[in-house]
């Protein structure tokens, strides 16, 4: 929930926007009767967070755990009936209600054992993504790791990559400050990411002054022999 809510606040950074819905996915088998069964039992559900009258971190985070529940409650309800109950226009290329996808995985993987046979898990890329931006986490061991998938017609490999160190940066301010709110703590991821900027301005003007002096020392020796 806490991560959920922080990437509430990021997708708020970027779009402005004060009401968000975000998709997920949810195993689907809250009966112990289900849980032995081998099959595809995973339903979505929506979270949708309320972002006006700038609040703290912390009651965004009440907010997101109040929708959280109530989501897994009726987590039963099939994701396809809830958009026909609510009409909502369809499109190929696109997933109705939401364009944003959160996963966050939290049970651990047991390692699969077969006589006589070697197995290992690999990650499979697709290639493709069902939706504009993903983020997926999972926790190993003490630590959550992750990685943002995304459609390459809307965004660069550079803003990805800047979300990515935004999120972290984000995640501890709100670990230290948890009343911030909301356009405080947007306040300070911006003067982040100029700060990031004048860094890598800095560090684009160093390599290329570099780059001249290795061809003007190349001219020289080139003129001299």
């Amino acid at each position: 929930m806490t991560l959920l809510a922080a990437f509430n606040t990021l997708l708020y950074h970027y779009t402005k926007q004060e009401d968000i819905l975000i998709g997920s996915p949810i195993s689907n088998r809250n009966h112990s009767e289900l849980e032995g069964l081998i099959g595809f039992f995973i339903n979505t559900i929506v979270f949708r967070i309320n972002l006006l009258k700038n609040p703290s971190f912390k009651d965004l985070l009440l907010q997101v755990r109040e929708v959280a529940l109530g989501a897994y409650t009726h987590q039963d309800l099939p994701f396809e009936k809830l958009v026909t109950e609510l009409q909502v226009e369809r499109s190929n290329n696109r997933s109705p209600l939401f364009q944003v996808w959160f996963v966050l995985q939290n049970v651990p993987v047991s390692n699969l054992e077969l006589e006589g046979l070697n197995l290992n898990i690999r990650d499979i890329e697709s290639g493709m993504v069902r939706h504009d931006l993903n983020l997926n986490l999972s926790e190993i061991s003490e630590d959550i790791e992750g990685f943002f998938e995304y459609k390459t017609d809307l965004f660069k490999a550079t803003t990805i990559a800047q979300m990515a160190k935004l999120f972290e940066t984000l995640l501890e301010i709100v670990a230290k400050q948890p009343d911030i709110h909301l356009k405080e703590l947007v306040e300070m991821l911006n003067q982040y990411q100029k700060q990031q900027q004048t860094l890598e301005n800095q560090e684009f003007k160093k390599a290329r002054l570099q780059k001249l002096g290795k061809i003007s020392r190349k001219a020289s020796t080139d003129i001299s022999s």
